[in-house]
């Protein structure tokens, strides 16, 4: 019975993996926000990059609300219509977009929102 109340709550503690992404590289996109989406387990950025004339949308995935709160993110941070770069991981099956490293406002002010992994656990290369 007890076997049977564990393996029911362990999906409740698994979290997904970032194997989709390419952590070996990173490549930024300039774009306008199209919308924000606070959810858990990870904060959903979607922006449209003008691409030869054409806007192109583009879906990033931030880190989990805590870890983006402990590096000054509020919710009113970035609105849609707000013009930002991200610094992401791409996809490696070549969907636009990817995880954020960090994300640049039009001031300036960069904002960190990975996963808050360890430098231990980067791979060589990635910031």
């Amino acid at each position: 019975m007890l076997f049977a109340v564990l393996s029911a709550a362990a999906p409740a503690y698994a979290h997904h993996s970032f194997a989709m992404f390419d952590a070996a590289k990173m490549v930024s996109y300039s774009g306008t926000v199209k919308t924000v989406e606070w959810a858990n387990p990870h904060v959903w950025i979607s922006i449209t990059v003008l691409e030869k004339g054409v806007d192109v949308p583009y879906s990033f995935e931030c880190g989990a609300i805590a870890v983006l709160k402990r590096g000054g993110w509020t919710r009113g941070l970035i609105n849609p219509g707000d013009k930002v770069t991200i610094a992401s991981h791409p996809y490696k099956d070549g969907r636009a977009g990817g995880s954020v490293d960090h994300i640049v406002l039009s001031d300036g002010r960069q904002f960190m929102a990975g996963d808050g992994l360890p430098d231990a656990l980067r791979p060589p290369g990635v910031e």
